[in-house]
């Protein structure tokens, strides 16, 4: 059955205070319980992980635009990265070049791997082949929902360690270290 999902912000003050929660006027039709969306800073993009009937394989990654407060309909980003797997967490670069995303379809470290790809024009469904981040960040367990703080440290979850759950984990360069709780 198809469940039409919407997307709410809330910005942070100066006095480190949320605002009301403002819906955006976008829908999604998912065809199962998990979906995701990535928003730029500037509000004008919305890469969205989810299944739907045009889905290559479990969830795929859409992109929408605002279009003076009006969100097109989610469009597929094509064939290079989307698989019969599942695509997941999506994280756009400030420049809206190079899109990073988890997946278990195209192979690499464990059960989820988290890949790079730029984009080659503007049609936003043509994509470099999606590069593996290595074994840097990818582990033999599951990896995903990977970000870019501004001073340029990298974020993400895995659950590498012992407990089986997912921590968070940063990296500068090559070193890893898990983030305290």
């Amino acid at each position: 059955p198809r469940r039409v999902q919407g997307l709410v912000t809330s910005n942070k003050n100066a006095k480190d205070k949320w605002s009301k929660v403002t819906e955006l006027p976008v829908q999604v039709e998912v065809l199962n319980d998990h979906y995701g969306f990535y928003l730029t800073p500037d509000e004008e993009v919305l890469v969205i992980s989810m299944m739907a009937e045009n889905s290559e394989g479990e969830e795929d990654l859409f992109v929408s635009f605002n279009n003076r407060g009006n969100w097109t309909q989610p469009k597929h980003m094509g064939s290079v990265v989307n698989s019969e797997g599942f695509e997941i967490s999506p994280f756009l670069s400030a420049d809206k070049q190079t899109l990073f995303f988890a997946s278990n379809g195209f192979g690499g470290e464990g059960g989820s791997d988290i890949f790079s790809t730029t984009r080659l024009d503007d049609s936003w469904t043509n994509w470099s082949e999606p590069e593996n981040l290595g074994s840097n960040i990818n582990s033999s367990a599951f990896d995903a929902y990977f970000v870019i703080s501004n001073s340029g440290k990298v974020y993400f979850a895995s659950n590498r360690g012992l407990t089986g759950m997912s921590d968070i984990y940063s990296s500068v360069g090559k070193k890893v270290e898990k983030q305290k709780e």
